[in-house]
């Protein structure tokens, strides 16, 4: 599905660009692993593949909040696998809390609090301009090559053959939420950030269109990773009672494995969805439907 692409997954090191990492792997892709800290344990999975070569992806050390980190993650992709055709912007910060002192909002929890300057910078710096610095440095990297991803397809319809082209130059998938579009309690700077990103995918397909860059999201809902186990700790759930309280918030009644996330940024990513951009596709267990 990805055979001979090369991609950038940022946030590699565990959750859900952990199992974007190994995905892409196993379909043929050449990685570069992004990722602040270190990323033993997808490096691990990794070497544990089937057929595992070593020669196939590459761990840099990347903080996305660092224009020049990510510059040179881009470089590093160039000079190792001569290209750059996806880009997967998932890093994120987790911030809680909201616009009231500290105790008004009456749920008792670690997210009760008032936001921080520090807490908005954080979040700002790594879910928004993170996002911003990798889809400004892929798209350039992307017009190094021509638009020769996909295929021109011969479409006869009975009143004469034409031909559609189309072949794009790369695909940037970023993750967001369905935090993006929902209101939830006391989770105001996460919800920002990730509403502002998914506008700066629609906004960002449409300038890129002409370039033939396609740029799409995903929104995933109760995601079983440990930021999911972090929150559930922070509003005082034992990781069974979380477990059961969260998946119970959608439909489906559970929460979903990373690699359930994996496979539609898997989709986005390949020549499969190349009538596609501007797209936003909700992976949230019925949470958000009705």
């Amino acid at each position: 599905m990805l055979q001979g692409l090369v991609a950038i997954i940022t946030g590699a090191g565990g959750g859900i660009g952990q199992a974007a990492a190994v995905k892409f792997v196993q379909e043929g892709a050449r990685v570069i692993l992004a990722e602040i800290g270190a990323a033993e344990t997808t490096l691990r999975r990794l070497q544990s593949l089937p057929g595992h070569n070593a020669a196939h992806y590459l761990y840099v050390k990347t903080d996305v909040s660092k224009e020049s980190e990510v510059a040179h993650c881009v470089d590093m992709a160039l000079q190792t696998f001569g290209r750059l055709d996806v880009l997967v912007n998932n890093a994120v910060a987790f911030e809680f809390g909201h616009l009231l002192p500290a105790g008004v909002s009456g749920s008792g929890t670690r997210t009760d609090h008032a936001i921080s300057s520090e807490q908005w910078d954080r979040v700002f710096r790594v879910n928004i301009l993170g996002y911003s610095y990798g889809m400004k440095h892929a798209v350039k990297a992307m017009q190094l090559h021509d638009a020769d991803l996909g295929v021109v397809y011969t479409n006869d319809q009975i009143r004469g053959t034409s031909t559609i082209d189309a072949r794009c130059r790369g695909s940037i998938i970023n993750v967001c939420s369905v935090s993006s579009f929902i209101a939830q309690p006391e989770f105001v700077p996460y919800n920002t950030s990730k509403g502002a990103i998914l506008q700066m995918t629609r906004c960002c397909a449409l300038d890129f269109a002409p370039l033939k860059v396609r740029v799409n999201a995903v929104s995933p809902g109760t995601i079983e990773t440990e930021g999911s186990h972090k929150h559930m700790e922070l509003v005082g759930l034992s990781l069974e009672e979380g477990r059961r309280v969260f998946g119970n918030s959608c439909a489906m009644k559970r929460q979903a494995a990373p690699e359930e996330v994996a496979n539609a940024i898997c989709f986005l990513a390949s020549t499969q969805s190349s009538f596609m951009t501007g797209s936003n596709l909700v992976i949230d267990g019925g949470a958000t439907f009705y």
